[in-house]
């Protein structure tokens, strides 16, 4: 070749005179002439050898850099990963030197052979390699879910995959990722359902093989990816978002101790990594990853460790800063006033003054407290917000709908933001002050989008009945995602509550609900690779637990950007049983009355504790009997028998195996208000031992103020070692703190193993919860 100007890069393109070929590269035998070039290292001449892959010649199948003496020919052996090499695409080698005299011209006489193996030997390696790239592309796919020919990403993922399956159509890894990322013609792995044992129902059997499906899911990144430090290693601000599956699945019965304690970990990772400032995000960012800085976690562990003070006060300090971020403008209106802002400062000129659907996600933390205690301060706040919000409810071809961004000065509608329906705003407002002016939004739009059982406290059975009836035969879909496999943005579509679950509802045929989990249980056997070791963006992972808490809490405790908690009860079981062992459906949970339709899949009893949540406290009558001709109902009298019963205490119950037990809950006479209780509490963390005694920290929770108390102190035998009485709180209606300092006298010699510390021990006071009342030390 004619000697030109420019780098010294020689590129050899290999004609693809392998189509016919059936085996695979094993590697290239490079043959150098003596080069004629000067040394430009010593005595050396440093030559760079690539080998592009052919799918995509930007991607280097080798990058080899060494050092050869000019006038000295050499054999370089280019051991490639084998690969069974595309058709009607060539190969590119390109070889670079460091001098400028080295050109095409000093590679007369070179030889280029391809060394090729059996097919069968060469296949491994092609698809593993393949695979990793199809997957490690996948990864970053899943945020956008791309499929355009113009995205090279999405062009080099696809080639990668088609390859992958072009050389082993049956890689079921493989198949599995095709069908995932929806490309067109994808064939997905056949799927056999795992079937009942005899005698179990259907509906019971599949419920729980998808809840064990659910605790691997949470098991995986627990056991596999939280550090010590607490963070699961996808940057703790997309960490969070996948805690939002968390709680829900703890108070099903899986794992609760654990769960809490894993969200408590990421939590305080959060803390320690100087997350947050005054309540809010440290650093200055958008109004949804604002929330999803960590306040987002504290709402978790509002639900998951219920009553703690240091997340209580926590929270007091999120609500305080949420309140900074909000005015009331010349219209009168109180609104968020900033979609750019930390816990310092806000940004409102140009696009940043204006609210958006997503500002109202940090008012999840204010509205926890203001659930938990009835905070006047965080309460007049949050009326406020929705008021402001439905002085601009508008009608648009007959539906309900607001501006998807408002500018705080001026009061003007704008078109900022995503779609997203900010109804625990609504929801909350109409549940503190029964104002039905709040629900004329959630009903007008989707009843069935908020967490708690629409269906009965809105009493709205018979409507959506009329408006949901499919033809003959047929399923009811689910009307807020595509499809319940989920292609493309899959983690996101898990949000959403399928028709079929209400359908049940409805109707009281389970046949919905085998409907339901027999497609969640394929979903999620099809996906776990790539929910687990496929690592996928951590903010994009997930699992199917909408419908799972709306039958076994009675509503939904929380799945991601759906905040309000709504469920009426949660689970524990003694060992050896767990969650997986009892199968339950609430199906119309209401705060006044509820049935729990539970079926034991073991082959002994089982004793299950229920914990009330979203209901009236007060003294209940609980009947138990057993339904054995599935028609929910008890066959013979049941057992009747009345309780103290509310939010945080649980109820016992022994259920029998391979039986169907009903329990019907109506509350008889009322209790005292939660929001008209004081409450007390500490942890383990706010005990401490010195030389003059027992240090205790006490924290006042309650919207009234905590009267004196009494704090003992027992030894693992229950044998009093020590009092003191507690001194009179205020309650924190100025969201700070309210504490109290206590020392205890230790009498000499005093061993605390086991001991327990206990205020409040005879439930003198009536608190809020008992939770946060003691201590093992």
């Amino acid at each position: 070749a004619a000697t030109t100007s420019g780098l010294p890069i020689v590129h050899i393109v290999v004609p693809d005179t392998w189509d016919n070929l059936t085996d695979g590269l094993d590697g290239i035998a490079l043959d150098l002439p003596a080069l004629n070039v000067k040394p430009t290292h010593g005595a050396l001449f440093p030559i760079n050898i690539q080998v592009r892959d052919p799918l995509w010649p930007m991607r280097a199948a080798l990058d080899f850099t060494c050092s050869v003496k000019p006038g000295e020919a050499k054999t370089l052996w280019l051991d490639l990963r084998d690969r069974l090499l595309p058709a009607k695409r060539g190969l590119l080698v390109s070889i670079a030197g460091a001098g400028a005299d080295f050109n095409a011209a000093a590679l007369v006489g070179a030889e280029l052979r391809l060394v090729f193996k059996p097919r069968d030997a060469a296949r491994a390696e092609h698809e593993l390699d393949r695979f990793t790239q199809a997957k490690d592309l996948y990864a970053m796919l899943v945020e956008e879910h791309p499929s355009s020919p113009k995205l090279n990403t999405w062009v080099r993922f696809k080639g990668d995959l088609e390859d992958l399956l072009r050389v082993n159509p049956d890689h079921v890894l493989g198949q599995q990722y095709a069908a995932a990322a929806g490309i067109p013609g994808a064939v997905r792995p056949k799927f056999t359902q795992p079937t009942a044992p005899d005698g179990v129902p259907l509906w019971a059997f599949r419920q729980t093989h998808l809840l064990g499906q659910v605790q691997h899911f949470v098991d995986y990144y627990i056991d596999h990816r939280q550090s010590d430090y607490g963070d699961f290693g996808g940057g703790i601000s997309d960490d969070v978002d996948l805690l939002n599956t968390w709680p829900g699945v703890a108070l099903m019965g899986i794992e609760p101790e654990k769960i809490k304690l894993s969200n408590r970990r990421l939590l305080d990772a959060a803390f320690k990594n100087g997350m947050f400032t005054n309540g809010l995000p440290t650093i200055q960012a958008d109004e949804l990853h604002s929330y999803e800085e960590g306040i987002n976690c504290l709402a978790q562990n509002l639900i998951v460790d219920f009553g703690n003070p240091q997340q209580l006060e926590r929270a007091m300090a999120t609500s305080r800063g949420v309140e900074s971020i909000t005015g009331v403008n010349a219209a009168g209106h109180r609104h968020i006033r900033s979609s750019y802002y930390s816990g310092t400062k806000m940004a409102e000129d140009g696009p940043w003054g204006w609210s958006k659907p997503y500002s109202y996600l940090v008012c999840q933390v204010p509205q926890l407290v203001v659930e938990y205690n009835g905070n006047p301060a965080a309460k007049k706040i949050q009326l406020e917000l929705a008021d402001g919000l439905l002085a601009h409810r508008r009608t648009d071809g007959g539906r309900n709908a607001f501006p998807t961004s408002i500018h705080f000065s001026d009061d003007k509608e704008g078109d900022y933001g995503r779609g997203f329906s900010p109804w625990h705003m609504f929801w909350g407002a109409w549940k503190w002050t029964g104002d039905k002016k709040y629900l004329a939004p959630i009903v007008d739009s989707s009843a069935m989008t908020i967490n708690a059982n629409a269906l009965d406290l809105l009493d709205l059975r018979k409507d959506w009945a009329a408006r949901n009836t499919p033809p003959s035969g047929a399923g009811r879909g689910n009307p807020n995602t595509a499809g319940e496999l989920r292609p493309g943005n899959r983690a996101a579509g898990f949000r959403g509550s399928l028709g079929e679950h209400f359908a049940w509802q409805s109707d009281g045929d389970k046949s919905h609900l085998e409907r339901v989990y027999a497609q969640q249980i394929e979903s999620c056997a099809s996906n776990e690779y790539i929910e687990t070791e496929g690592s996928l963006w951590i903010d994009r992972v997930g699992a199917p637990t909408t419908e799972l808490q709306r039958a076994r809490l009675g509503a939904v405790a929380l799945v991601r950007n759906g905040l309000f908690p709504g469920h009426a009860v949660s689970w524990n079981f003694a060992a050896p049983a767990t969650g997986k062992s009892v199968a339950i459906l609430v199906p119309n949970a209401t705060p006044t009355g509820f049935k729990v339709i539970a079926y034991n899949l073991e082959t002994s009893p089982v004793r299950a504790s229920m914990t009330g949540w979203n209901v009236d406290p007060g003294l209940w009558e609980i009947t138990q009997g057993v339904d054995a001709n599935n028609d929910d109902v008890a066959d013979s009298t049941p057992a009747v028998r009345e309780e103290k019963f509310e939010r945080s205490r649980s109820l016992e119950f022994m259920l029998p195996p391979r039986a169907t037990t009903v329990l019907t809950l109506k509350l008889k006479t009322s209790g005292t208000p939660y929001w008209s209780r004081p409450d007390i509490g500490f942890t383990r963390e706010d005990v401490a031992v010195s030389s003059d005694g027992l240090h205790v920290k006490l924290h006042s929770l309650g919207s009234v103020p905590a009267p004196a108390s009494l704090l003992v102190l027992r030894d693992a035998t229950g044998r009093e070692l020590a009092r003191a009485v507690t001194p009179a709180l205020a309650a924190p209606v100025d969201l700070q703190p309210k504490v109290a300092d206590i020392v205890m006298k230790l009498p000499a010699n005093t061993s605390l193993e086991g001991a327990t510390l206990a205020v409040d021990p005879d439930d003198a006071l009536g608190e809020i919860t008992a939770l946060n009342n003691s201590v093992k030390l």
